[in-house]
């Protein structure tokens, strides 16, 4: 047998285990398979290929660099930051207040590396985690890939849970200690997916401390991707970090200025609350570098999404599902007839602003309209009906808008409830309930704020009447 066959059957076997009491490691030299390839010392696991490099301690699984190979910078630049790897939150029966943990609090360490096809892997087990001042019956697996020609390393954690704990919420990856990138601080940047998409500058330094951006939820209208990135407009090296998550599960992406000159980065999967639940992070996550910009880093996000099951069916320009009228539409604006509000507009004015705006742009207008429900925008919902000016001029402004050559569009809301609306002594059972048995409140924009409070399944709305506005 080889010299690196033996080391691969021992590393295989033995991993390298530490214990409080006991430390069994086995130092083997890199092991190539193509391109990706491992090493053990007595203090470090080393993983990686020819573009990126990741290494971990051996006695927490601490990821203590991430390197981009090409340009030799080290994004953990910051070493007494922390731990990065993963984190979790969670509750007990007799504290509702979710507490914090991570992959550095565990008693037992052990971490695997092997060769697979087409690259590594590093298998890292925590358990007997140090808890509420005691030992807690937890493990959690880490495993991270290599492959042997991506510079994106891939992450999947899941916990065993045997304790009487609801975990609430696990970050993986999340990492710690990120720092300056480039001379030139000013040429560093944050991508954050956030409405039309987020940079921010230099948030190393520009970030409020022990502040940043983050926690909005995807799916949503806010966070509508699933990816960050952290680039250097003056070298071109860049952190690229994704879910490749094509069923939506909830999450969450934060950035925060913990240190004086360091950022802290996740990714948060948020699971189903279950009292002594496992968890099992139903997607991996990419972790790696790129070069190039927030362009770039976008690329990489839509190179993966033009493979899900919603970008099949082809650009819209092209689909034949997607009505003529919504291809054509060259103009989106947003209007109100809410009398409340000081606007000038009637239901009857409205086919001639659209057919004003069709000569101007000589493009088809969209409107959000705003101002029809029955008590003014935000109120009461879902009772929005009847129209305030009634449904024969409601009906008579659609069919003139269309006449005109426009559309119009409408929010209906079918996710929350207003506590003053008539529905709502139906609607209250399925409103979402915090722990304490007080109800989730959407903030009304309205100028009379109401309660709405939130439901757990989005209502569908069967009323023949929206069927005109298509």
């Amino acid at each position: 047998m080889s010299s690196q066959a033996i080391c691969e059957s021992v590393c295989g076997w033995i991993g390298l285990t530490l214990r409080i009491a006991s430390v069994a490691f086995v130092v083997c030299p890199a092991i190539a398979n193509g391109a990706a390839y491992f090493s053990i010392s007595n203090q470090q696991v080393i993983i990686g290929n020819d573009q990126v490099e990741l290494v971990f301690s051996t006695t927490s699984g601490n990821l203590l660099n991430l390197t981009d190979k090409v340009t030799g910078h080290d994004f953990i630049s910051e070493k007494q930051g922390g731990y990065s790897g993963f984190t979790f939150g969670y509750t007990t029966p007799t504290n509702t207040v979710q507490l914090y943990s991570n992959g550095g609090q565990a008693r037992s360490v052990s971490l695997t590396p092997k060769a697979i096809a087409g690259g590594v892997q590093l298998t890292i087990q925590h358990e007997k985690f140090f808890l509420n001042g005691g030992t807690a019956n937890l493990t959690a697996t880490l495993s991270v890939t290599v492959d042997d020609v991506s510079p994106l390393t891939t992450w999947q954690l899941s916990m065993t849970n045997g304790e009487q704990l609801t975990i609430e919420q696990v970050a993986a990856p999340a990492l710690v200690g990120l720092g300056q990138i480039g001379d030139d601080p000013s040429g560093a940047y944050l991508v954050y997916p956030s409405a039309a998409g987020i940079l921010f500058q230099d948030p190393v330094h520009n970030f409020i401390p022990h502040q940043g951006w983050g926690n909005q939820l995807y799916p949503g209208g806010w966070q509508n991707m699933q990816f960050l990135a952290y680039y250097s407009k003056q070298s071109g090296t860049g952190l690229y970090m994704a879910s490749q998550d094509s069923a939506g599960y909830a999450k969450t992406l934060h950035s925060t200025r913990l240190g004086n000159n360091w950022l802290l980065l996740d990714s948060t999967y948020l699971p189903p609350f279950q009292l002594g639940g496992d968890v099992q992070v139903p997607y991996p996550v990419v972790l790696g570098v790129f070069h190039g910009d927030w362009y770039d880093a976008a690329d990489l996000y839509r190179s993966w999404a033009l493979q899900q099951p919603w970008a099949q069916a082809g650009p819209l320009a092209t689909r034949a599902d997607v009505p003529d009228w919504y291809k054509q539409t060259g103009m989106l604006g947003q209007v109100t007839t809410n009398p409340g509000w000081g606007s000038p507009w009637g239901f009857s004015t409205l086919p001639a602003l659209a057919a004003d705006w069709q000569s101007r742009l000589t493009t088809p207008p969209l409107y959000f309209w705003w101002g029809w429900e029955n008590r003014g925008p935000w109120m009461d919902p879902p009772d929005l009906l009847p129209p305030n000016e009634g449904w024969a001029s409601f009906d008579s402004a659609v069919a003139g808008t269309h006449s005109a050559s426009g559309r119009l569009m409408l929010g209906v809301t079918t996710g929350g409830a207003s506590e003053e609306a008539p529905s709502w002594p139906v609607l209250r059972a399925s409103a979402s309930q915090k722990r304490d048995g007080s109800f989730y409140v959407l903030q009304s924009l309205a100028k009379d704020l109401q309660r709405c409070s939130v439901l757990r399944k989005t209502m569908e709305r069967g009323d023949d009447k929206w069927k005109g506005l298509r």
